[in-house]
């Protein structure tokens, strides 16, 4: 049979009018039955068999029973699949012994298991014994209707009429009352909790819309159920007013809770009570001046705590355990009154100064996170009381972070910056006035005046008063004191030199008289001030300041979702900010500015030939701090940061800014100590040109100077270059990576190396200064092998064969000539071209050379002039 309801129609014209049926589509047709009310599905149902079939549909029923609440449809499954299961077991039960032609139990209509109909169908028996019908004569038993509802597959329409017959009567009667005297539901129940109870039952019933007019009767009941609600929070008001916990405030709280909820008499608990409007504190109480003081909010915050507390013993005395009031009373409190305290502090605080500001926002945070760590749980909050009222304290909040997250960020931007640079301005500031008191003491007219005397005295001066080198003369000086105002400019630049080192700062009695002398002081207190170029002290003044602005978010992190990665996101971007400044921002320009200094250095500046190169010691030192303030970093990340990032996430903005400042200050070292290289490989040259006496390896005879052996230990110029390079390898030596060092230690044995061969090719040696030799060489050896690098040895130890050719008598100079050839022996550091090159500096290298010839390049005829 098709799925339609002909319904028929009047269509036509005014003078011909034709009946026609309209067939109209089934879910129109469900949909209009949904809508009926009960009295009306009756004649429905008499219209044809689709359309009873749809009556008696038993969803359309356990729908009208889940609009009253009282049908289960999960339960409603769960039973028709054990029914279920049920059969499918005795069925194959039932099939086994069949086939095994054993005689089967008798099977009735009333079998708990399965029922076996005329056609051989069987069908499910879940019903079981059906509830008892409410009686007129016990009044109690409509207060039960709703506990027999059995949610049960196929009898919804049973259990609908049960429950139909027995609240329809009543729901009518409400309707249609004019007043609360007249309601048959008032007659039958004298207590409010039971009036409270039934109309809440009939409320409910109401939902379903099986009765006519159901719309009309709703407001009707609503308005009834108003006037009742009324004068039930009278009662409640009065309980109140008169402090009657135990009595009226108990007693009609759970009236209301029957009635609809209880929410009414809550909020007018809230709305009375005086912890709402009697508010003494004001956030002004919290700032003395322009400084903040939070300790009036925290008095604040404990009294509101002890109040919540007194009111939670109210609660637990006066609501039933349906309620959770207390936290509804508690979100109040928040909202209302701790928002509004909170708001206006942050406010105030906000237009005195951004650092006043970020405190009271982190401090107002965490003093209002005291409120749920201190309340007391009542029966109703089922133990969630703490944790739901601190997610109401980082609700209030969420309108603060935002700004404030912000504002933390420039507030550590800002704070870097005027860090930096009032080190760069205090640092320049002090150099000026250092210069200006140097430049203090000098008159240029006198110290003009004296220069052109001095210059006249030196051109009058008899020639045989000028002193002249001479070898069969020796002239014993004489040292005269002159006063200060006499010397030379060096000696004046070297007095001033060393009284301000000395002592720090100049005093009057130090300070140079003339032009020259102030100028070479000032450039030696330039090269002590880049000693600070950068400080410890401006990176531990950072850090603080970072470790505090972490503080201060870190409290944020507990809020939760969005916000959580927002602020950690932040603290992320204070960490780079940390680091971008105290990189790029300040050690990287003192480590430009030491290179600087350092590539300008000139080791003929001085008058006197030193093992240390000053800037370069200057440089190491900086070096020394640039890792201390990166071992700084390294733990200040592993304390702070560590917890807030993944250091293994090489993409994260914090570790890839971390990695960036330590590859900065590896680039900055690599740099320097390239040019470091360079002047100090230019010292060592410059020592060795100053110091090497051209007699150090061509001593005249002993029978010509009277002198005896002048030992086997190296020459002054050996030792004092070896000093040098020692003093300033070790100075790297804990510094920095082991990686950096042996680069740095193989270029300079390697440029040492160069500089050695150099060096030696402008000497002139004879046998007995080959001895002297052989011993620079193995000086020169020894400080290699203590640099431990295995790749420059070989050159070393072709320098200490070399000096072999030079100890071999005239006599044997064949084989010089075969040490020449010998190219193994300096383990191919040396060519023999290169070695024949060395041999040249012999004193006798006239006398040798021919036989050494015949040993290199072959027997060679004498060439005869004729």
């Amino acid at each position: 049979m098709a799925s339609k309801w002909e319904v028929v129609a009047l269509q036509g014209t005014s003078s011909n009018m034709t009946l026609r049926p309209t067939v109209l589509p089934a879910e129109i047709l469900s949909g209009i039955v949904d809508y009926l009310p009960v009295p009306d599905l009756a004649a429905v149902a008499q219209v044809n068999k689709q359309l009873r079939e749809m009556v008696y549909d038993d969803t359309r029923w356990g729908a009208r029973l889940r609009q009253m609440e009282v049908w289960d449809e999960k339960e409603a499954k769960r039973k028709t699949l054990d029914a279920l299961e049920q059969t499918e077991i005795a069925r194959k039960r039932i099939e086994a012994e069949r086939q095994l032609g054993r005689k089967t139990g008798s099977v009735t209509l009333f079998d708990a298991t399965i029922a076996v109909t005329d056609d051989k169908e069987r069908e499910l028996d879940v019903a079981g014994p059906a509830a008892p019908k409410p009686t007129m004569i016990d009044p109690s038993s409509y207060l039960r209707v709703f506990e027999g509802v059995r949610s049960v597959r196929g009898y919804a329409r049973v259990e609908f009429a049960r429950i139909y017959e027995a609240l329809a009567p009543l729901y009518n009667d409400l309707a249609n009352a004019s007043d609360h005297t007249e309601p048959l539901v008032f007659r039958m129940f004298r207590t409010p909790e039971e009036q409270a109870m039934m109309i809440n039952i009939l409320q409910k019933f109401g939902r379903s819309r099986s009765v006519r007019d159901w719309s009309k009767k709703e407001t009707k009941i609503a308005a009834m159920i108003d006037l009742f609600e009324s004068a039930a929070l009278q009662e409640f008001e009065g309980g109140y007013d008169a402090r009657d916990v135990d009595g009226r405030m108990q007693r009609y709280a759970n009236v209301l809770t029957e009635l609809n909820g209880g929410a009414s008499c809550v909020q007018l608990f809230i709305q009375k009570n005086p912890l709402m409007y009697e508010i003494p504190e004001t956030p002004a109480d919290c700032f003395m001046g322009e400084l903040l003081n939070l300790e009036p909010m925290s008095l604040f915050i404990t009294r509101l705590i002890n109040e919540l507390n007194v009111q939670s013993d109210v609660v637990n005395r006066t609501f039933p355990e349906s309620l959770n009031v207390m936290l509804t009373f508690a979100e109040r409190v928040i909202q209302d009154v701790v928002a509004d305290y909170t708001a206006r502090l942050i406010e105030e605080a906000h237009q005195k100064d951004t650092e006043t500001f970020l405190k009271a926002v982190c401090g107002s945070f965490q003093q209002c996170l005291r409120i749920p760590a201190s309340l007391t749980e009542t029966k109703g909050s089922k133990g969630t009381l703490k944790e739901d009222t601190e997610k109401a304290i980082k609700t209030m909040f969420e309108v603060h972070v935002d700004l404030y997250l912000v504002e933390e960020l420039n507030f550590v931007r800002s704070k870097c910056e005027a860090e930096v640079e009032s080190w760069e301005r205090k640092v320049a500031e002090d150099a000026e006035a250092h210069e200006s008191m140097l430049l203090s003491g000098v008159s240029r007219a006198e110290d003009k005046k004296n220069f052109l005397t001095s210059f006249k005295k030196v051109l009058l001066m008899p020639v045989s008063v000028i002193p002249f080198p001479s070898t069969t003369a020796k002239v014993t000086p004489t040292t005269t004191a002159r006063p200060s105002d006499e010397l030379s400019p060096a000696a004046q630049t070297a007095q001033a030199s060393a009284a301000i080192s000395r002592t720090g700062t100049p005093t009057p009695a130090t300070l140079p008289t003339t032009e020259l002398a102030a100028q070479s002081a000032i450039l030696s207190a330039r090269l002590e001030g880049i000693r600070g170029l950068f400080s410890l002290e401006v990176a531990l003044q950072l850090l603080h300041l970072c470790k505090s602005s972490l503080e201060r978010a870190e409290p944020f992190l507990s809020m939760g979702g969005q916000l959580s990665e927002e602020v950690r996101e932040q603290c992320e971007a204070i960490f780079v900010t940390l680091i971008q400044h105290l990189g790029k921002r300040h050690i990287k320009n003192g480590f430009d500015q030491a290179v600087e200094h350092l590539s300008r250095y000139q080791p003929s500046q001085g008058s006197d030939v030193g093992t240390s190169v000053e800037p370069l010691v200057i440089f190491l030192e900086l070096v020394h701090v640039g890792d201390l303030i990166q071992q700084m970093v390294d733990v200040f990340f592993e304390q702070e940061m560590a917890r807030l990032v993944d250091r293994n996430d090489f993409l994260n903005p914090a570790v890839k800014e971390k990695k960036r400042f330590e590859q900065l200050i590896d680039e900055r070292v690599a740099a320097g100590l390239n040019k470091g290289i360079d002047v100090l490989m230019n010292q060592v040259e410059y020592i060795l040109h100053e110091r090497q006496s051209r007699r150090d390896y061509n001593p005249l005879p002993a029978s010509v100077t009277g002198e005896r052996d002048p030992g086997l230990g190296p020459t002054r110029a050996a030792t004092e270059a070896v000093e040098c390079l020692t003093t300033h390898t070790k100075l790297l030596v804990g510094s920095t990576d082991k990686s950096v060092l042996d680069v740095f230690f193989q270029e300079v044995g390697v440029r040492l190396f160069g500089s050695l061969c150099k060096h030696l090719k402008k000497q002139t040696v004879n046998v007995e200064g080959g001895i002297k030799l052989i011993s620079d060489l193995n000086h020169y050896h020894a400080f290699a092998t203590s640099l431990r690098q295995k790749v420059i040895m070989p050159y070393f130890t072709a320098l200490k064969e070399l000096g072999h050719v030079f100890i071999i008598g005239i006599s044997d100079a064949k084989a010089i000539g075969a040490l020449c050839s010998d190219v193994a022996r300096y383990g191919g550091v040396f060519r023999a071209e290169e070695v024949y090159e060395f041999v040249q500096c012999r004193a006798d290298w006239l006398k040798v050379k021919r036989d050494v010839d015949k040993i290199l390049f072959g027997a060679m005829n004498d060439c005869c002039v004729q």
